[in-house]
């Protein structure tokens, strides 16, 4: 199972890739009583881009990130706006996955 995980100084996420459509949080700054992991349904309709699926709640796939990311450039380039991601932001993003397998 391939979990991916980031902790940071007050919050922690955690994503499954078997369990695409939900993302873990845990936010230390809760009070004692409400703490713990909380499951975010990521498919809901209210969630980016899903209001463009079928009915809210139920799960998409790893192929319809492609069409959200078509869906953007194509969108930009008829703007004439650049797309995201740059060059600049990937190599930043780099450096963070970097940092984090160095201190591991």
């Amino acid at each position: 199972m391939f979990t991916f995980e980031i902790n940071g100084e007050n919050a922690s996420v955690k994503w499954n890739l078997h369990d695409l459509s939900r993302l873990e949080y845990f936010d230390h700054r809760d009070e004692p009583i409400e703490r713990g992991w909380r499951s975010i349904h990521v498919t809901d309709g209210d969630q980016p881009y899903m209001d463009k699926w079928w009915v809210p709640g139920l799960s998409i796939g790893y192929e319809h990130s492609f069409v959200h990311q078509v869906a953007d450039f194509l969108k930009n380039l008829g703007e004439g706006k650049p797309c995201s991601p740059t060059f600049k932001e990937a190599q930043e993003t780099q450096k963070v996955c970097e940092a984090v397998l160095e201190s591991g």
